[in-house]
């Protein structure tokens, strides 16, 4: 199992990608403690995990690699589709269905997420697929 793998909804490290989803770039590391509420120690060590997504020296910038935005356009991929499925579904309001998209996403399989890919196929068009990134 790859390190990648280990990133999952709920972790550290999956917080700190999310960090990067609405402005993607390199961010102090006492920023990202302070976003996420952790120790200093937690940070280094989650860092360190996610060596192949992001790129981070000891008391340098960290910043996405290729795969990190990837992963983070697979993670926007989600919320963008569980997005218009609350407001086309639901009839959500544009705003309220964006914020309750971000809470969401991280709790739709992607088996559940190619369902909306089904059944909104024009708002899947440039939906990706990241191996590494699939629910067993």
């Amino acid at each position: 199992m790859s390190k990648i793998e280990l990133i999952t909804p709920g972790t550290v490290e999956y917080r700190i990608l999310v960090t990067f989803l609405f402005n993607r770039e390199p961010k102090k590391p006492s920023d990202l403690k302070k976003i996420l509420n952790i120790p200093h120690s937690t940070l280094n060590s989650a860092l360190e995990r996610m060596s192949e997504l992001l790129e981070w020296h000891k008391y340098g910038l960290v910043k996405l690699k290729e795969k990190g935005n990837m992963a983070l356009e697979h993670i926007e991929n989600h919320r963008h589709l569980i997005d218009i499925f609350l407001q086309d579904s639901l009839n959500i309001d544009k705003e309220t269905a964006y914020d309750e998209s971000i809470k969401l996403a991280p709790h739709f399989s992607c088996t559940l997420i190619r369902k909306l890919c089904e059944r909104y196929p024009t708002c899947a068009q440039h939906v990706i697929h990241i191996p590494y990134f699939e629910q067993k």
